[in-house]
């Protein structure tokens, strides 16, 4: 039995450059799609909560934020009635109701963006 030795050689700094870049993209791509999917869940009843994730969220970071004094109270109160005139499918835990319908197409953005470089 004889021993075989292969020697590979390529550029890594290339190549992390090149998926590093498309990772950042994907990552904005994601959380823009979850804002946008995820708004149609949130309860809305004067608009701040909703506007909140505009300004409040690290996009291309991975980190959706609501930030409101009320926001954590309202996300995971599952036993006061949900007012739901100006977003007809608001409910508490809105991630979670976004995420059951939206995952698919989430996981599709971010595979199209690495394999392909773009959205």
């Amino acid at each position: 039995m004889s021993d075989v030795t292969v020697k590979v050689e390529f550029d890594v700094g290339a190549l992390i450059r090149r998926y590093r870049s498309r990772a950042v993209a994907a990552q904005k791509m994601l959380d823009e799609s979850v804002m946008k999917d995820t708004d149609r869940f949130v309860r809305k009843r004067t608009g701040a909560l909703a506007r909140s994730v505009e300004t409040a969220s690290f996009i291309g970071q991975g980190r959706i934020v609501y930030d409101t004094p009320y926001a954590k109270r309202v996300y995971y109160d599952t036993k006061s009635r949900v007012t739901r005139d100006n977003h007809p499918d608001a409910t508490p835990l809105w991630l979670e109701a976004s995420k059951r319908r939206n995952l698919d197409s989430w996981r599709e953005i971010v595979a199209r963006v690495l394999a392909q470089g773009r959205s």
